[in-house]
C-alpha cells in the first residue's frame, strides 16, 4: 500500500515538471520578475541619462557606498583602493557640478547657495589632494577620510534639501533639461576615460588662493583683483620698498613717507654723523641754551655732559 501511493506521488511530480516544461504560460510566469527587474534598470539608467539631478544622486549615493566600505576595510591595500576610487568619484562629480551645473543654476536661485556649495567642493579638494599625496600608514590618514565623508554628507544633505536645496531650485525653474543632461553625461564618460588613463591629477580649488604642496595654484590676477595689491607677491627695489607692477618699467611706487625718507636720507652729516640742516641746527641750539653745555657736549663732550647732569641735580 506504502508502495503504490509513493509511486502515485512520483508520476504526480513527474506529470506537473512536464507539463511546466511543456507549457509556454508556465515558462513566462516563471521568466516575469527577472524580466520586470532588467525592465526597471533600464528605466532608472535611461533616467539618470536624461535627468541632471539624477545623475548628480547617483553619484551621492555611489560615494556613499565607497565611504560605508572604507569604514569596514581592514588591510592597509583595500583602504588605498576605496580611497583612490572615492577621490576620484569626487573629482569627476565636482568638474560636472563646476563646469556645467552650477553654471546653469545661476541666475535662477540666491548666489549665495552656488558661492557655499563651491567653497565645500574646495575643502573637500584640499582633503583630497592630502590624501592623494599620503598612504594608510600615514597617522592622520583614517582621520582624512572620515572628515571627508562627514563634509561630503553636509555638501550633500544641503544640496538635496527639499524645497530649498540647490536640486530642489534648480527643478523648479526648469533648469534640469534633457540637453544639460546630455552635457554631464558626455562629459563624465570624457572624465571618467581620462581617469582610467591616470590623467586626471589634482583637483584645483576655484574659491580658495592659498597654495599647497601640490596640486593647487595660486589664482592669477585675472582671476582675482585683489591679488594684485597682495604684499607677498610684490617685488621690493634695493631699498626694501615695494614696486608697483602697474607700468612696464616697474617704476618705484612712492609715496609721501619715501619722498621724506630720500630728502632726510641725502641730507649732509656733520662729522659726527648729526644733520647739519638749519631745522636740526636750532634743535641743537635750543637744547644747548636749555642744558648750559657747549657743542657736542652729549656726542663729544664729556664735561659737558657731567655738568648737565649736575644742573638736573640741582
Amino acid at each position: 500500500m506504502a508502495q503504490a501511493q509513493q509511486t502515485d506521488k512520483d508520476a504526480a511530480s513527474a506529470d506537473k515538471s512536464g507539463n511546466e516544461a511543456g507549457d509556454p504560460k508556465s515558462r513566462d510566469q516563471k521568466s516575469r520578475p527577472s524580466a520586470r527587474a532588467d525592465e526597471g534598470e533600464a528605466s532608472q539608467v535611461n533616467e539618470v541619462e536624461q535627468d541632471p539631478i539624477a545623475m548628480l544622486r547617483s553619484d551621492h549615493r555611489k560615494v556613499e557606498e565607497l565611504f560605508s566600505s572604507f569604514d569596514k576595510a581592514s588591510s592597509p591595500q583595500e583602504k588605498a583602493r576605496l580611497t583612490e576610487e572615492i577621490c576620484t568619484e569626487l573629482m569627476i562629480h565636482t568638474l560636472l557640478e563646476e563646469e556645467l551645473f552650477y553654471p546653469a543654476c545661476k541666475r535662477h536661485m540666491e548666489e549665495r547657495l552656488l558661492a557655499e556649495a563651491q567653497v565645500e567642493h574646495d575643502g573637500a579638494k584640499m582633503l583630497i589632494i592630502e590624501l592623494q599625496s599620503g598612504s594608510p600608514d600615514d597617522p592622520y590618514y583614517d582621520a582624512k577620510v572620515k572628515v571627508l565623508s562627514e563634509d561630503i554628507k553636509h555638501h550633500v544633505a544641503e544640496e538635496e534639501k527639499p524645497s530649498s536645496g540647490i536640486f530642489a531650485k534648480a527643478k523648479q525653474a526648469n533648469v534640469t533639461t534633457a540637453d544639460l543632461a546630455k552635457q554631464m553625461g558626455d562629459r563624465k564618460r570624457e572624465l571618467t576615460e581620462k581617469a582610467k588613463a591616470g590623467g586626471l591629477g589634482s583637483p584645483e580649488t576655484r574659491s580658495f588662493r592659498v597654495r599647497t604642496n601640490i596640486g593647487t595654484r595660486l589664482f592669477s590676477k585675472e582671476d582675482d583683483p585683489m591679488a594684485r595689491h597682495s604684499t607677498s607677491t610684490m617685488d621690493r627695489d634695493d631699498r626694501g620698498r615695494f614696486v608697483s607692477d602697474d607700468n612696464d618699467d616697474r617704476r618705484t611706487s612712492r609715496s609721501r613717507d619715501d619722498d621724506y625718507d630720500d630728502r632726510r636720507y641725502d641730507r649732509p652729516r656733520d662729522e659726527e654723523g648729526r644733520f647739519t640742516s638749519s631745522r636740526s641746527r636750532s634743535r641743537d641750539d635750543d637744547d644747548d641754551r636749555r642744558t648750559g653745555r657747549g657743542h657736542g657736549g652729549w656726542f663729544g663732550d664729556p664735561q659737558g655732559h657731567a655738568e648737565a647732569a649736575r644742573q638736573r641735580r640741582r
